[in-house]
């Protein structure tokens, strides 16, 4: 048998494959790894920040509502500019989204999901307390922090799933990950509901 270059090369290449190598195992990753352990954490971090993003859907009703609770050391407002609190939140949303995704690629992802997850729940602490002191002025304020942190979470999830999940299971965890929204739209607002109810009194 003659070899050619080409049949050297053909042959070599076989061999790296480990196709010649019959001793050659190729052993499977764990069933569980550590990309199933980062779709959980970016699954339960969409739920909690949806959470902290609808909060003020339901409590705002309450917030300008004098007869809504019976503890009357809870203070209450008479906003006239309710829309306008609730559409901070997409004004600073849209802000970020051109230029999120690009530096979450550039300079890694990790950081801006935790200053995402500290600005937004940073924000929605101090709610309470520039009402209290700033008005709706003050509510709108953190709303709009609100959303500029808000506006990396999506673009970073990206870069992260697009680093960290093979592409054959990028559909199946992409959707377990993103599905931590709709937990929110189902389980969140009969418990926010209670609670209310149980704590404040409304």
């Amino acid at each position: 048998m003659t070899y050619t270059a080409q049949n050297v090369v053909e042959e070599k290449t076989q061999e790296a494959l480990g196709l010649l190598n019959k001793d050659v195992v190729i052993k499977k990753g764990p069933t569980i790894g550590k990309r199933h352990q980062q779709a959980l954490i970016l699954c339960v971090l969409i739920h909690f920040c949806f959470i902290i993003r609808t909060a003020l859907t339901v409590a705002i009703v309450a917030m300008n509502n004098p007869e809504a609770s019976s503890n009357k050391d809870i203070p209450t407002f008479d906003w006239n500019d309710k829309s306008l609190i609730m559409a901070s939140f997409l004004w600073g949303y849209c802000i970020p989204q051109i230029v999120a995704g690009y530096v979450s690629d550039k300079y890694g992802a990790k950081w801006f999901l935790v200053g995402t997850t500290t600005v937004t729940a940073t924000a929605g602490l101090l709610i309470p307390s520039a009402a209290i002191y700033f008005g709706s002025t003050g509510v709108m304020v953190c709303r709009f922090l609100q959303g500029i942190s808000q506006g990396f979470l999506f673009p970073s999830m990206h870069a992260v799933l697009g680093k960290w999940i093979p592409v054959p299971e990028r559909s199946r965890l992409g959707t377990f990950v993103y599905s931590g929204k709709t937990w929110t739209s189902i389980f969140d607002p009969s418990l926010r509901y209670r609670s209310f109810a149980k704590y404040r009194k409304y």
